[in-house]
């Protein structure tokens, strides 16, 4: 390949090499030594010289100086399009370093040419950077925007981003691919932006506790069983039978009477019991359902905490599993005064804690945000002991915990409270083609639009 990277030179890159030609004239140089001097003055004001690359030889060919970098142990940034997002994090950490070194002086060329995956060191690196004679003619970008951009491309087909992208555009819309674009562009800093993925990749990393415990099994004694001994019985003469068969019967019945008031009793001290503490039919269908309309996580979130130390402790308690200790800080502050980054360890320390309920009828808008949570860590089934304990009825918890019990009626009750979205169109679809409602899962599909949706009522019609 080769092409005019800027106007002060072009790039070829033939099998492993990458070439950088520029002309002596526009340079003003041509010792290549003193280039090389440069490139290593500029590389010592760096926090990390390993995020960018060095070239391995530099030539004055007839009037023009060349730089070649060797790439046989790095892949293109395209290669994180084939990884898992969890395998991209430490990636995108390396991505966002660089954009910090920008903000502090460095300059460097956001073609996606110019960076390149180290799969041995797992990081991003750059190849061309400016260092005195070399100058970097790319137009003022704004780095922030420019590093969720090209974060965006590795998840997406997309080689340019003009919008947010559509399911269609990602090469894999699982929701929580989805769930991490969003939030990517609800970052307003660079910080911010590798706080966020610093936590999230430990959330992804974490081992699940339930898959590494080893049932519990009780150890049966392998020693024969004795028999118990027979003890003697004592002959019963016959000429006191009847005498003694009277008291045996007068006995018996005793005895039935009692077992009869006993159970009379039992009944009684049962039915007390259901009817003290347990709610009636009637007290428990009046939780209040909360109205979710119009509540974005995103705008609901203020970022106005005075508390900051407590939220820095918060994540450090996270991040060294003392959940309760982060819970009590984060308990104590009022949710909506948090930023919409601190979301993902809020949900974590909160769950960890079992008090999602506590949460969901707190904030109701977080519904979706810890669905997502729990869909991605295999947990949903938790979502009925989560709504039983909650003092209020969220449609969207509701609309899960149904669909996940296979209770398509009672979630169908929910479809105008809630948001329809990709993943909510095609729980809908399972209802009615489930409980063979064909007529309204027709116009379902045509009234949000989905052909897919269309073409699954009609092979079911067959």
């Amino acid at each position: 390949m080769k092409r005019q990277f800027n106007k002060l030179g072009s790039i070829e890159i033939a099998e492993n090499t990458f070439k950088y030609r520029m002309s002596i004239q526009d340079l003003g140089n041509d010792d290549p030594n003193e280039l090389e001097r440069e490139i290593k003055r500029k590389l010592s004001t760096l926090s990390d010289e390993s995020m960018v690359l060095l070239p391995f030889s530099i030539e004055v060919i007839n009037r023009y100086m060349v730089l070649y970098y060797d790439l046989t142990h790095f892949a293109s940034i395209d290669y994180l399009r084939e990884l898992d997002l969890q395998d991209k994090i430490p990636y995108y950490l390396s991505l966002v370093r660089l954009a910090q070194e920008q903000e502090k002086g460095m300059k460097l060329s956001w073609d996606r040419v110019n960076f390149v995956c180290d799969k041995h060191e797992v990081s991003v690196k750059a190849i061309l950077f400016e260092s005195g004679s070399i100058k970097i003619y790319d137009s003022p970008v704004d780095i922030l925007k420019t590093t969720k951009d090209l974060i965006c491309t590795t998840m997406t087909t997309l080689s340019r981003v003009i919008t947010l992208p559509k399911r269609q555009d990602f090469i894999s819309p699982s929701e929580e691919n989805i769930h991490f674009v969003e939030n990517l562009y609800r970052m307003d800093n660079l910080d911010d932006l590798y706080m966020y993925m610093e936590t999230l990749e430990m959330e992804l990393s974490e081992k699940p506790e339930d898959n590494f415990e080893e049932p519990i099994t009780k150890k049966i004694s392998k020693k024969p069983i004795k028999k118990s001994k027979i003890k003697n019985v004592k002959k019963v003469s016959r000429g006191n039978h009847s005498k003694d068969s009277g008291a045996l019967k007068k006995k018996k019945e005793n005895r039935n009477l009692a077992i009869l008031v006993s159970a009379v009793v039992l009944v009684l001290v049962l039915y007390l019991v259901s009817t003290m503490l347990l709610p009636s039919d009637s007290e428990a269908g009046t939780k209040e359902l909360v109205d979710t309309t119009n509540m974005n996580s995103d705008t609901m979130f203020k970022s106005t905490a005075d508390d900051k130390k407590g939220i820095v402790e918060a994540y450090r308690n996270a991040y060294n599993s003392e959940y309760e200790k982060a819970f009590k800080s984060l308990s104590s502050m009022n949710v909506y005064d948090l930023d919409s980054a601190d979301i993902p360890m809020l949900i974590q320390v909160y769950e960890r804690t079992n008090n999602l309920s506590l949460l969901l009828d707190t904030a109701p808008s977080l519904a979706n945000d810890i669905i997502t949570y729990l869909l991605t860590k295999d947990k949903l089934s938790q979502l009925g002991e989560i709504s039983e304990k909650m003092e209020t009825k969220n449609p969207y918890i509701e609309f899960e915990k149904a669909h996940f019990n296979s209770e398509y009626e009672y979630m169908l009750t929910f479809i105008k409270d809630i948001e329809i979205n990709g993943r909510k169109e095609t729980q809908i679809m399972d209802a009615y083609l489930d409980l063979e409602m064909l007529d309204e899962a027709r116009r379902f599909a045509e009234k949000v639009g989905n052909p897919d949706l269309i073409k699954r009522v009609e092979e079911n019609r067959r």
